[in-house]
């Protein structure tokens, strides 16, 4: 039987929709991203197995939020320092530091990411110090982080604790551009690797672990103190191969830049609150110096981000470690892995040698 024109549109459309729809539902409940509602099983089983081994394997997209809410539950020792920040320094760990620490960081860590975590961390631990590692999307309004909201509950209780009602603004923080992610081919690419995880923990398959924190391969590493081992296809990439996406990383949620208010508000609320019973610092991960020439040009308000904080840390009595300046921090550009990803060696050197 020959279907009519109008027929075979009308299939076709119906076809597509459903289809659309098995994807959207997919990309929603699986949520490698936790930007929407998400499985958690898998973070919940990495942060138990990071409980009694050394190291485990990422063998693909998780929520690196729901994974760090797990690690603060399952957690049982007592670290000395907390660092809070964003992939910039996912290296600081017990290698780069003389005390134990427990490194929090999460991809594109934003002002909600920071204040959440935090308020987790500190509600179970007693740290001497907490190192904010602060990048200059921090204070931007447009800066388009979005991956926080999987801790939204989280973030709004602890904003309530810090800021008067008037004051707060956490359904700012939602933003709908998100579920464009929905039909995003590339999002549903890590939707079924991490689906093919979730399967393979449901067969009894443990998380991949190891005894020791060889650099594999093709995948990262995590220690048990939060801190990251990048794969042998990432720890050897030559230098000139670092500036190669420059134009990404100075674009990096620095495409649009307006300064928020409400985000200094808040960023000096959470620190008056960490001063309450420990230690505050700043860490300022540097720029590849090609990318720093660049926002120089075309983003100045990095550097007046970086002024503004340092004038928060004068006012608060802060010690200040590092600068998106290389030529600052003391960091030459065969020591950095991209645009804005600093070797250990770089982020070592700064922990030891600022006053």
């Amino acid at each position: 039987m020959t279907l009519s024109p109008a027929a075979f549109i009308r299939s076709f459309l119906a076809v597509s929709a459903f289809l659309l729809a098995l994807v959207a539902a997919m990309n929603f409940f699986v949520d490698p991203a936790g930007i929407f509602f998400g499985d958690s099983s898998l973070e919940r089983a990495m942060a138990e197995a990071l409980r009694w081994r050394p190291v485990i394997v990422v063998n693909g997209t998780y929520d690196e939020r729901k994974f760090e809410q797990y690690r603060i539950t399952f957690e049982d020792s007592r670290p000395a320092v907390i660092v809070s920040g964003s992939s910039r320094s996912a290296l600081i760990g017990t290698r780069t530091y003389p005390e134990p620490v427990l490194n929090l960081s999460v991809s594109g860590a934003s002002i909600e990411d920071h204040v959440a975590l935090l308020s987790m961390a500190l509600a179970k631990f007693e740290p001497r110090k907490v190192i904010l590692c602060l990048d200059p999307w921090i204070l931007n309004l447009w800066a388009g982080q979005t991956l926080w909201t999987s801790l939204q509950s989280q973030y709004v209780d602890a904003e309530a604790g810090l800021l008067p009602p008037g004051e707060r603004d956490a359904a700012s923080a939602a933003d709908n551009s998100r579920y464009l992610q929905l039909f995003h081919f590339g999002y549903t690419l890590e939707s079924i690797r991490k689906l093919r995880l979730l399967m393979s923990l449901a067969r009894g398959h443990a998380v991949d672990v190891r005894l020791d924190d060889t650099p594999l391969p093709a995948h990262d590493l995590l220690r048990r103190d939060g801190s990251r081992v990048y794969s042998l296809r990432y720890l050897n990439r030559r230098p000139d191969e670092a500036g190669q996406d420059i134009d990404h990383w100075v674009q990096y949620s620095l495409t649009q830049f307006s300064f928020s208010a409400h985000h200094r508000k808040l960023l000096t609320a959470l620190v008056v609150r960490l001063q309450q019973c420990c230690t505050v610092e700043f860490f300022l991960a540097p720029y590849h110096p090609i990318a720093y020439a660049r926002l120089k040009v075309v983003r100045p308000e990095v550097m007046a981000v970086e002024a503004e904080l340092r004038m928060l840390a004068q006012q608060r009595h802060i010690r200040v470690m590092g600068s998106y300046d290389p030529a600052q921090a003391h960091c030459t550009r065969d020591e950095f892995f991209d645009g804005a990803h600093a070797r250990e060696v770089c982020l070592q050197r700064i922990l030891e040698t600022t006053p």
